[in-house]
């Protein structure tokens, strides 16, 4: 039983660093947009 819940514990922190990347690559997309439309003004 304690191993099911190490293997539950490491699928949950893997899907949290997922999500927290998925977020960062979002934001610096956005980012990046930001950039470029700011750039075109000039």
């Amino acid at each position: 039983m304690q191993a099911v819940i190490t293997v539950l514990r490491l699928i949950a922190l893997i899907v949290q660093f997922i999500n927290v990347q998925t977020l960062i690559n979002k934001r610096s997309v956005e980012q990046i947009k930001i950039e470029l439309l700011t750039n075109t003004k000039r």
